[in-house]
C-alpha cells in the first residue's frame, strides 16, 4: 500500500477516515474543490449588461435585485460578474502626491 500524508487524508474524507479524523476532516474543500459556485451563462452575461447599459448614470440598478430572483443568485454575485465584465467599476483610491507629482 502507498504511503498517503495526513493532507491526501484530509482530502479523502471517506466514512472511516471521518471517524479515525473526527474534526479534522476538511469535507467543504474536498466536496467544491475546482468547482465554481455561480456559472455564468450567456443569457445572464446579456441581462447584466442590459440592465447596466440601460440606465448608465443611474445610482442604484434595481434590475439586478429582479435578475438575482430570476435566476437564483444572490446580487452581489451578479454584481461582481459585472464587474469582471467591465460594466461596472470599484472606486479607486484618490492619487498620491508622488502620481500628482508625476503628472506635473
Amino acid at each position: 500500500m502507498e504511503e498517503m500524508t495526513i493532507q491526501d487524508i484530509r482530502l479523502d474524507c471517506s466514512p472511516s477516515v471521518r471517524l479515525m479524523l473526527g474534526k479534522y476532516c476538511d469535507t467543504s474543500r474536498a466536496r467544491t474543490r475546482g468547482r465554481r459556485k455561480y456559472v455564468f451563462t450567456d443569457q445572464i452575461d446579456q441581462l447584466i449588461r442590459e440592465i447596466y447599459l440601460s440606465h448608465r448614470d443611474a445610482k442604484t440598478r434595481p434590475g439586478i435585485q429582479l435578475l438575482a430572483k430570476r435566476v437564483g443568485m444572490p446580487h452581489w454575485a451578479l454584481k461582481k460578474r459585472a464587474r469582471e465584465l467591465g460594466l461596472a467599476r470599484t472606486k479607486e483610491l484618490p492619487w498620491s502626491e508622488p502620481e500628482l507629482a508625476i503628472l506635473s
